[in-house]
C-alpha cells in the first residue's frame, strides 16, 4: 500500500511539472510570435498625415516590366516624415544581391556610397554633397580592375588629373582640369601602354594634335612648339617698373607670383609661369624657352 501511494504521488507531481512547463512554452512562443509579427506590421507605416515613417521595405510585383518577381526585394530603408534618410540599400532582380548602397539625408543622396555588379564586383565608390560628386570618384571594369579615377571640387567639377583606364589596367585616357576647364594636355594611350595621340589644350579648349596609330612604337612627336606664354595686357609688378625687353616678376591679382623670367616685347621669353588652383595652392610651373612652352618645373 505504502509503494502504490508513493508511485500516486510521483505520478501526479509529474503531470504537475509537465502542464507547468507546457503552459510556460506556450506562453513563451506567443510572446516570440507576437514580438515577430509586430516588427513585420511596424514596417511600412505612414502617420496620421499620410507620411512615411520608420522602416520600409519595397517589393516587387508579378509584372514582368518590373523586372522584379512577386514578393522580391528592391529596396528598403528609412524614412523620417516622408524623406529617405540614412542608409538605403538597393537590391538587383534576384533580391539578395546588393545594387546600390548610399545614405540619404532629407530625401537626397548625402555621403558615401557605392554601387556592384550583378555578380557582386564593385562597380563604382565615391560620396555625394549637395546632390553633386565631391572628392574621390573610381569606378571599375566587371573584372575588378579600375576603370576611372578622378577627383571633385565643391562644385561637382573634375579636378586635377583624371583618368580612364583599360580592363587590363593599362591607362587609356588622361587629362588635367583646373577650375573645371581642361588644362596642358590630353594625352591617349595604346593597350600595351604606349602612347596613342597628344592634344595640347590652350584656353580650355583642345588644341593641335598629334598621334601615334602604330602600337608598337613607342615615340611620339612633341607637340609642345605652337604653346606660348599668356600675353600681358596690364603687368602687375608691385611698384617696380616693368621692362617690355628685360627682367620682370609680374604678379597675378591675389598677388602671388604669375611670370618670373625675361621678357621680350612685352612677353615671356625665357622664364616661368605659375599655375595655382582655385584654393589658391601652387599646382603646376610651366618652364618657357625662347618665348615658347619647353617643360614643367619642378613646384
Amino acid at each position: 500500500m505504502h509503494n502504490q501511494a508513493c508511485l500516486k504521488l510521483k505520478s501526479l507531481t509529474l503531470n504537475i511539472i509537465n502542464n507547468y512547463l507546457m503552459r510556460h512554452f506556450t506562453l513563451c512562443f506567443l510572446l516570440i510570435l507576437f514580438a515577430g509579427s509586430h516588427s513585420l506590421f511596424a514596417q511600412n507605416k505612414k502617420d496620421s498625415n499620410g507620411q512615411k515613417q520608420g522602416k520600409w521595405i519595397y517589393l516587387g510585383s508579378d509584372k514582368k516590366s518590373s523586372g522584379y518577381g512577386a514578393n522580391v526585394k528592391v529596396e528598403e530603408g528609412y524614412y523620417i516624415n516622408g524623406r529617405k534618410t540614412g542608409e538605403w540599400i538597393k537590391y538587383h532582380p534576384d533580391g539578395k544581391t546588393i545594387k546600390l548602397k548610399g545614405n540619404y539625408q532629407n530625401n537626397r543622396p548625402e555621403g558615401a556610397y557605392s554601387r556592384y555588379y550583378s555578380n557582386g564586383v564593385l562597380r563604382e565608390k565615391g560620396s555625394f554633397n549637395n546632390n553633386e560628386y565631391k572628392g574621390e570618384l573610381v569606378r571599375y571594369h566587371k573584372n575588378g580592375q579600375v576603370a576611372y579615377r578622378a577627383q571633385f571640387n565643391d562644385k561637382g567639377e573634375e579636378m586635377g588629373v583624371v583618368k580612364h583606364y583599360y580592363a587590363n589596367g593599362q591607362v587609356q585616357l588622361e587629362y588635367t582640369k583646373i577650375d573645371g576647364k581642361l588644362s596642358d594636355k590630353i594625352k591617349t594611350y595604346h593597350k600595351n601602354g604606349n602612347v596613342k595621340s597628344i592634344q595640347l589644350v590652350q584656353g580650355g579648349k583642345p588644341g593641335k594634335m598629334t598621334k601615334n596609330n602604330d602600337p608598337n612604337k613607342h615615340n611620339i612627336e612633341k607637340v609642345y612648339q605652337d604653346e606660348y606664354p599668356p600675353k600681358i595686357t596690364n603687368p602687375k609688378t608691385k611698384g617696380v617698373r616693368f621692362i617690355p625687353s628685360g627682367y620682370n616678376t609680374i604678379f597675378n591679382d591675389n598677388d602671388e607670383i604669375w611670370q618670373d623670367g625675361d621678357f621680350k616685347d612685352g612677353q615671356l621669353y625665357d622664364g616661368k609661369v605659375y599655375i595655382y588652383g582655385s584654393n589658391g595652392l601652387l599646382i603646376k610651373v610651366k618652364v618657357f624657352k625662347e618665348g615658347k612652352f619647353h617643360s614643367f618645373g619642378q613646384l
